[in-house]
């Protein structure tokens, strides 16, 4: 009966209902504690729910009773990349490569961690040996074309896409890539289209759905120009992104003693539009996808949050502005100014490393007592108001840089 229930638990699996999986497993756990196989298909289906914790647990105990099962080793390194242990999910599966040297799904894995570990050129090395076993392989192929892109070979990229695809019309992964080629120059309907198939074979996959969501915002074609400014600006190296990141404070610099003639004028506005566009575009974007309940969903929490934060910093900045036009005061000029940087910053504090997301919440509390801090005391005319208001512009400017560089 163990068996039969096993059987009934792989069939689930195959069919994408996890939940169920996992019973049939229980049961044949219930009957056989101490199967290796029924352990790690009781892994597979906590993987397949995303409760990595309970995945690794499950490999664990299938070790426990044999410590060389191949299928245990892979299993234990999915739920170590789920849970984002790559250094213990590397260990796994080279554990394995130890016993089953031969196995292509095993070199893929290891390629697949050394690529979510940002080593695109080692997974490349490991792909190609997965792919000489297993040249039929889609996913192989599409882990290609993922280590060549993150590598910046697009070139190659859209070659291991279209082999990927090739094999298998309904690889998902290789759809997702192929809008990623698409964004790269601008995005528009193809990055659409490519995201779309990625979706529908995988609904769920937060990635693909992030996907979606950037290619929505690439249909504006200033964002699609952003999106080519920023794959240059990536492509830098880190001395040369400071260089790009200060240039607007140095053009404003050099342009200065000629701001009577019209010209240089119009390169200050431009220089200034440029700046204003390439900080506001990504938290406005994401702002007008917050108005529909489809494009909201396709947002991870953490953008939605540094979304609504942003608003909220940017709401007040306009009020502040609006008080300094009426009441003809430079001082809550200042205060909006600063507001403004607070809210620039809050709306790209989403894209800091998620180890640093709960220092960059505090900094953001922070900030909050800051401008209410500053409004309040400029409102009612006190001496306070004027330091709590270039405190404010002064650490705004120091939140751009953590957001940016952090």
């Amino acid at each position: 009966m163990g068996d039969t229930n096993a059987r009934r638990g792989h069939a689930m699996l195959q069919l994408g209902r996890a939940k169920e999986a996992e019973g049939f497993f229980r049961e044949a756990l219930a009957e056989a504690p101490d199967e290796a196989d029924h352990h790690v298909g009781l892994a597979h289906a906590l993987h397949g729910q995303g409760r990595f914790s309970d995945a690794r647990d499950a490999a664990r105990e299938a070790l426990r009773t044999e410590p060389d099962h191949v299928g245990a080793l892979s299993m234990l390194a999915s739920a170590h990349g789920g849970l984002k242990e790559y250094a213990a999910a590397m260990g796994a599966v080279r554990r394995g490569l130890e016993l089953a040297p031969q196995l292509a799904f095993l070199h893929r894995q290891e390629g697949a961690i050394l690529i979510a570990m940002d080593r695109p050129q080692e997974a490349a090395s490991s792909l190609e040996r997965a792919r000489s076993l297993d040249p039929e392989d889609s996913e192989v192929a599409a882990l290609q074309g993922a280590a060549a892109f993150n590598s910046r070979q697009f070139d190659d990229a859209a070659r291991f896409v279209g082999e990927a695809l090739a094999l298998d019309p309904d690889n998902a992964e290789a759809h997702r890539l192929r809008g990623l080629l698409s964004l790269r120059k601008g995005g528009g309907r193809d990055a659409v289209g490519a995201h779309q198939q990625a979706m529908r074979l995988d609904p769920t996959d937060a990635e693909y759905r992030e996907g979606m969501a950037v290619a929505i915002k690439s249909r504006n074609p200033l964002y699609g120009l952003m999106l080519r400014y920023g794959d240059w600006y990536s492509g830098l190296s880190g001395g040369h992104r400071w260089l790009v990141w200060f240039a607007p404070f140095i053009a404003t610099k050099v342009l200065r003693p000629f701001d009577d003639h019209l010209w240089a004028r119009v390169l200050l506005v431009l220089v200034y539009g440029i700046l204003v566009v390439s900080w506001t575009i990504e938290p406005l974007m994401n702002a007008t996808l917050l108005l529909r309940r489809y494009t909201r969903n396709l947002l991870p929490r953490a953008t939605r949050l540094a979304t609504y934060t942003f608003l909220a910093f940017f709401a007040a900045a306009v009020s502040c502005a609006v008080a300094g036009v009426v009441t003809h005061s430079g001082d809550w000029y200042l205060v909006a100014i600063g507001l403004s940087l607070w809210s620039v910053a809050a709306g790209h504090s989403h894209t800091v490393l998620q180890a640093r997301r709960r220092l960059t919440v505090w900094l953001q509390a922070v900030g909050g007592l800051l401008g209410i801090g500053a409004v309040v005391t400029t409102a009612l005319g006190l001496g306070a108001g004027m330091p709590l208001s270039v405190g404010l512009i002064v650490t705004g400017i120091a939140m751009l840089w953590y957001t940016n560089f952090a």
